[in-house]
């Protein structure tokens, strides 16, 4: 699990990274809001951000909007000593997940960080209104399903289990196929077809190796 923290605080930084190390986390920390603001544009998302509002430079806020543009479903939590109601509504109305005031308990961090992780995620949302369920296996436009069939849809299933990876060409093969023989019909016809359904292309190639998704393709 890869955690991005975002707080200025080095007493309180100190005791969320112990904190998070002991639970085998991985921790990016920042205590400026320019400099978390760049790494979330050049970098790949991490499982979940906390992040202070009141950062230098850059305050929380907008981290938390340019997170949003990037996944709309990443789980993020404000933290601050704030007791201006506007902070804790503009929190809500830009995206977070979940809001704590200073000073708090690591116990109760651990909680909502709990119930967090354990909602279903199983709806993933991309910009331009798709959607796509992997329990169901079923794609959704402007929440109107696109009928597909059974191999495009496992194509999708692994692509959206991995939504910020890069997914090799042998993996799609044997999970799509399921071991079948394959050589009638190879995958880049299966994704060429599967674009021709799509209201518009979120599928990116990665030549050489695989597949990925465009999460801003529209």
């Amino acid at each position: 699990m890869e955690v991005f923290l975002a707080e200025d605080n080095y007493q309180l930084s100190k005791a969320l990274i112990t904190f998070f190390n002991m639970k085998s986390f991985s921790v990016t920390h920042f205590d400026d809001g320019e400099d978390a603001f760049d790494n979330i544009l050049t970098n790949r998302l991490k499982d979940v951000y906390i992040i202070d509002i009141n950062l230098p430079n850059i305050n929380g806020l907008e981290l938390v909007k340019q997170i949003r543009r990037l996944d709309k479903n990443v789980p993020i939590i404000m933290i601050t000593a704030s007791v201006d109601i506007d902070d804790f509504e503009h929190a809500y109305d830009f995206g977070c997940s979940d809001y704590i005031k200073k000073p708090f308990n690591l116990k109760e961090l651990d909680i909502r960080l709990t119930k967090l992780l354990k909602k279903d995620r199983s709806v993933i949302e991309l910009s331009g209104g798709i959607k796509f369920d992997i329990e169901l296996k079923k794609l959704f436009f402007n929440d109107k399903e696109i009928e597909l069939r059974k191999k495009e849809l496992r194509f999708l299933t692994l692509l959206f289990s991995n939504q910020k990876q890069k997914v090799l060409t042998e993996e799609f093969e044997e999970f799509v196929w399921e071991g079948e023989l394959k050589e009638s019909y190879p995958l880049r016809q299966l994704v060429n077809g599967l674009r021709r359904k799509l209201p518009f292309d979120f599928i990116k190639t990665e030549i050489g190796i695989g597949y990925s998704i465009n999460e801003n393709c529209r």
